[in-house]
């Protein structure tokens, strides 16, 4: 099946609110050959408590202009993101096989969902990601990637490591290189993110954490892209520049691949 035509397009969303409490979705839609999968999952933080679960039935999702808007009707979850900040489309890989496009629809959201029970009321994250070409095909080692939203700033970043090297930051709508990424801390020419050890949300291999509300999947695809390595978190952090800081959250995430 490796010359089969790939097409895997996930949508992660998520809300924090003032307190930290949040929630964290993932929708995928996945196509390989006679493969067609459609998949959902969330995350849903409450103090130190975190629960999730998944699903395989069909998801309701509409963006247009600045909402997104998404319905789960199986896992009782429903959603609107309004956006706080400009759009941004990155192309993070190609070759003559396929590509990987990053589309950050929202940095930063004014977020209401309802899940698992409970209203969220925050602030939030929106991006899709495109994908040609199967992610075990990438020339990639180790993915370092998160973002931060306060009621004045907003921060995304990537640091992915391997055969092919790729770092880059959108700080308040601008594109900017890093000059040093780490969990704990995100230095950029014009400012620096500092984050307190974070409340861990999944670690371990994606087989582990995911899997298990979603077997079918792992019978279909290779068991190395069961086997990679993953840490998730929220994190509280300040971001301070010359002029001012903001108190915010983080989530930030590892993705080990070496395996």
């Amino acid at each position: 099946m490796g010359q089969t035509p790939f097409s895997y397009v996930k949508w992660s969303l998520d809300c924090v609110t003032e307190q930290g409490d949040a929630v964290v979705l993932y929708c995928a839609e996945l196509r390989w050959g006679r493969i067609q999968l459609v998949y959902s999952n969330i995350l849903a933080v409450n103090g130190q408590q975190v629960a999730g679960t998944s699903t395989l039935a069909r998801f309701s999702l509409s963006s247009r202009r600045d909402q997104v808007c998404v319905e789960i009707p199986r896992l009782e979850i429903s959603g609107r993101w309004e956006s706080l900040a400009a759009p941004f489309e990155r192309t993070l890989y190609k070759n003559s096989d396929g590509s990987a496009i990053w589309d950050c629809v929202q940095p930063k959201s004014f977020v209401h969902v309802r899940a698992m029970g409970k209203e969220y009321v925050g602030l939030g994250y929106v991006e899709r990601l495109t994908m040609t070409l199967p992610p075990w095909a990438l020339p990639m080692c180790q993915l370092g990637r998160g973002h931060f939203v306060s009621a004045k700033d907003s921060l995304v970043w990537f640091d992915w490591q391997g055969e092919f090297s790729s770092r880059f930051a959108l700080f308040n709508g601008v594109v900017c290189d890093p000059l040093s990424v780490s969990t704990a801390e995100i230095v950029l020419p014009a400012a620096t993110l500092n984050m307190k050890e974070g409340l861990t949300l999944r670690t371990g291999s994606i087989g582990e954490s995911i899997l298990p509300g979603a077997p079918t999947i792992g019978k279909l695809l290779p068991a190395k892209i069961f086997a990679v390595k993953q840490h998730f978190s929220r994190n509280e952090g300040v971001l301070t520049d010359p002029f001012h800081s903001s108190a915010g959250w983080a989530f930030q995430e590892e993705l080990d691949f070496s395996a």
